[in-house]
């Protein structure tokens, strides 16, 4: 064995005797460096109260600019949520006179149907009567089963539909 192959034998025995240390070319152990790093978290609409001093540090008169601009932010959101309150409210009265009025055109086309109905009956044309009648009749409960079929139609989307969201 020559001396560069027992040197090379060497190297590879000095490597294998240390393998945590990380060795260069002339076998010299690199240093030990340590990185540290720190997160700091901070929510909320105002910035932390460091950057904010940095901010008044930089420009004199940020900190009370973005205090202004947070409180403007709040009242318009404050607004915004007032705006939606009352227009459902004002949606909600307005359904409850719709109903109203529908239910006031559906009796008063009942009651129509019912005096000719018995119009009819009195002047005898009992077959016209009975058609009037008879359909008056299932008008009533087609609507009346139409309404409670859509409320449980309605009631088993329901759950779908919170279903998709989730």
């Amino acid at each position: 064995m020559n001396k560069r192959q027992r040197n090379k034998k060497q190297q590879i025995a000095n490597s294998k005797a240390m393998p945590q240390q990380a060795r260069i070319a002339d076998h010299a152990p690199l240093t030990e460096q340590r990185i540290i790093a720190q997160q700091e978290i901070y929510e909320g609409q105002l910035p932390h109260p460091r950057h904010l001093e940095a901010f008044e540090q930089v420009l004199p008169g940020a900190a009370e600019r973005i205090f202004a601009l947070t409180e403007r932010q709040q009242e318009m959101a404050h607004e915004v949520t007032r705006a939606d309150q009352e227009f459902r409210r004002k949606l909600l009265e307005t359904s409850e006179r719709d109903n109203i009025s529908k239910r006031r055109t559906a009796f008063f086309a009942l009651a129509i149907c019912l005096l000719t109905t018995l119009g009819l009956a009195y002047l005898g044309a009992f077959t016209a009567a009975s058609i009037v009648g008879g359909s008056t009749v299932v008008a009533i409960v087609t609507s009346f089963l139409g309404k409670a079929f859509r409320e449980r139609r309605a009631e088993q989307a329901a759950p779908k539909d919170k279903q998709l969201s989730k």
